[in-house]
């Protein structure tokens, strides 16, 4: 509910304005990657439309006994110079994100 979590007391804070977005639903099937695109929206801060655009794939990177450090993320060679600033994306194109940001992924060991 936003009139009793961050807009509460709105006209204290100042807000003059919201820009809402009505964001789709996954589906229960193995090829949908609707929360894994959310979750990196909002990990990057950029709409989920720009990250559909030029997000690429991601890696799980970790120790070579199997213990997982993080997912490593690529996007697009197209990605325009001002959303790499604002992810914070290497020279490759790429960002360090945390073992939580896959939704339902049991990183376990892995190869």
């Amino acid at each position: 509910n936003l009139w009793s979590g961050i807009l509460r007391n709105w006209k204290d804070k100042g807000i003059t304005s919201a820009e809402l977005s009505v964001l789709p639903r996954s589906h229960n099937h193995p090829d949908d990657n609707t929360d894994l695109l959310i979750a990196i929206a909002g990990e990057v801060h950029w709409t989920l439309e720009e990250v559909e655009q030029y997000f690429v794939d991601y890696d799980l990177v970790g120790s070579d006994d199997g213990h997982p450090y993080y997912y490593l993320a690529t996007f697009s060679d197209e990605t325009p110079d001002e959303l790499k600033r604002i992810a914070g994306l290497n020279s490759s194109n790429q960002l360090h994100m945390g073992l939580n940001i896959v939704p339902d992924e049991d990183q376990g060991e892995f190869e």
